[in-house]
């Protein structure tokens, strides 16, 4: 186990001393090289490359990405007028799968499908007999559903959006804790889909979420003692209970990321720690506005005393970082847990853009396995590391370094690579 506690002057000399060049070369390079491939007309490239940027919150690029996804938009709705229905309703369908939940692609693409009796219904357009009749069969959609779940009749059934969501909290009582839950789910995807959206999402319209009223009922369903909510993916379902004490709603956005995960970002996450650190990312958030809003990124208190109590040896250990990131499950540990919400935090909000461009190359390498979680060998991940001027020793000393200043975002990585 490592316990290492680097001196307060120490950390403050090296992050003083730290230079921006590196970060600011890579960022200007991928920026560069994506300006240069959307000339020449390798536009995958460019898609690529942008997206990458626009992970790292480069909003320049994120208005480059939007651009040229419009192009393909036009591209394949000009292709698609000289096709039958088929093979132009497959064309438009391609068109919106490039960005299912943006509102305004929605509306540029409904007069092409409308031409072929097609109509935006249920996250994605379909034909109108079709839609007619999933709108008929709404109600006995969400019962059978149920049914499928193994829950009660008592459960009340409500379709909201994507969610289909089933209680037995009597609404006489539980209409505020049901009210506040729908809105945090709700905003939750809206930042998740603000956050993750470069990395290309799919829509879904089978968001199961099941609020049980008591923690007995929820305990003998999901046999998932001792936790606050699970998400069981070979159901596609999230489950939870309201309790006497009130909602705790960590635990909901913790266990949603992984139904995101799972359901949207499709070809899985890079690693077992990093489905776990990016959930712990996102059930750091803060809760704003009656629960409508979402807040994330900023380091929460208790996650990070915890971690700072590991590194000084007072609370636990800090296994080594190469050892963490090879483990090919997560531990069902608070030690673990926090540790890679650490690791997690500081990739996504350290202060290097680098940080988050890792994450989005470890995510694109993962998918390309096709694995639901891939467990990167060392070298891959040395490798996409070395991309950026990074390597393991050098990532280990910055994160906890990091963490150990209080999370203040860190100038450069090169006082960490002497």
């Amino acid at each position: 186990m490592l316990r290492q506690n680097l001196p307060a002057l120490a950390i403050a000399a090296l992050l003083a001393t730290a230079s921006t060049a590196l970060a600011q070369t890579t960022v200007t390079t991928v920026r560069a090289r994506a300006k240069r491939s959307a000339q020449s007309g390798e536009v995958e490239r460019a898609l690529a490359d942008y997206a990458r940027l626009a992970f790292a919150g480069d909003r320049g690029a994120r208005r480059e990405l939007g651009k040229l996804h419009m192009q393909q938009v036009k591209d394949l709705i000009s292709a698609a007028k000289g096709e039958a229905t088929p093979g132009a309703v497959e064309l438009l369908q391609r068109a919106h799968a490039l960005d299912p939940f943006s509102g305004k692609l929605r509306r540029k693409l409904r007069s092409p499908f409308a031409k072929h009796d097609y109509t935006y219904a249920f996250g994605r357009y379909r034909a109108e007999a079709e839609a007619k009749q999933l709108e008929e069969q709404r109600r006995h959609a969400l019962d059978a559903r149920r049914d499928e779940l193994g829950l009660p009749t008592s459960f009340a059934g409500i379709q909201r959006g994507p969610f289909r969501f089933y209680t037995d909290v009597d609404p006489k009582y539980g209409k505020r804790v049901v009210g506040q839950m729908l809105a945090a789910i709700e905003a939750h995807l809206v930042r998740y889909v603000e956050v993750m959206g470069p990395l290309g999402l799919t829509h879904a319209s089978d968001l199961d979420v099941v609020l049980f009223n008591k923690e007995g009922d929820y305990l003998a369903h999901t046999k998932a003692s001792g936790s606050a909510g699970v998400y069981i993916p070979s159901q596609g379902c999230g489950y939870f209970f309201a309790g006497t004490a009130g909602f705790d709603f960590p635990p909901l956005l913790h266990e949603k990321t992984h139904q995101l995960n799972d359901k949207l970002l499709k070809a899985g996450v890079a690693s077992p720690w990093f489905e776990e650190g990016i959930a712990e990312y996102f059930g750091a958030g803060e809760l704003k506005r009656g629960c409508q809003q979402l807040q994330v990124g900023r380091p929460e208190r208790s996650r990070l005393s915890t971690f700072r109590g590991m590194v000084t040896g007072y609370q636990g250990s800090v296994t080594p970082l190469r050892s963490f990131l090879a483990a090919r499950q997560a531990e069902l540990s608070g030690s673990y847990y926090a540790q890679a919400w650490a690791l997690t935090q500081f990739l996504m909000e350290g202060g290097l853009p680098q940080g988050r461009m890792i994450v989005y190359d470890l995510i694109k390498t993962a998918q390309a396995s096709g694995q639901r979680q891939a467990r990167l060998s060392d070298d891959t991940m040395r490798e996409i590391l070395g991309r950026y001027g990074w390597t393991i020793e050098a990532l280990e000393k910055a994160y906890l370094a990091y963490h150990q200043q209080g999370c203040k975002p860190l100038r450069g990585m090169a006082a960490f690579l002497k």
